[in-house]
């Protein structure tokens, strides 16, 4: 209950307004999330945020890190938890030079992905500053 309450103050605008419409008929953290993203989150955000997770590439400049983050943030936003989506959605988005080689070992997890990933794009940090 306590957590609601920081939830309560935080909250402003519109969503101050719908939190003090159903605050006394919400009990725990669970009722809040879902009566929240049922509200906010419809079905055209989420399939914006398919379509900006499934076309994301990863820059020139940005780190496997990065590109992690982004998906991770992106897989809780949209409760993504199938292994395989997750690999290939990860695997689509790195530099072609990471791709080929992640992919050619044939990830069974994502987690186990993105450590070939990391490994490959630290070899080529060493490597490239020679």
């Amino acid at each position: 209950m306590d957590i609601l309450l920081i939830v309560g103050t935080l909250l402003k605008g519109n969503a101050g307004i719908w939190w003090d419409s159903i605050e006394d008929y919400v009990t725990t953290w669970g009722e809040f999330k879902t009566k929240f993203l049922g509200n906010y989150i419809n079905e055209e955000t989420k399939m914006q945020w398919r379509k900006e997770l499934k076309n994301k590439k990863q820059y020139e400049n940005e780190s496997i890190d990065e590109l992690v983050t982004y998906q991770l943030d992106m897989f809780q936003r949209l409760g993504w938890d199938d292994e395989s989506d997750k690999i290939e959605v990860f695997i689509s988005a790195l530099r072609q030079e990471y791709a080929y080689e992640v992919e050619r070992a044939r990830p069974l997890t994502w987690e186990a992905a993105v450590k070939d990933a990391k490994q490959l794009e630290s070899l080529s940090l060493k490597y490239n500053e020679i």
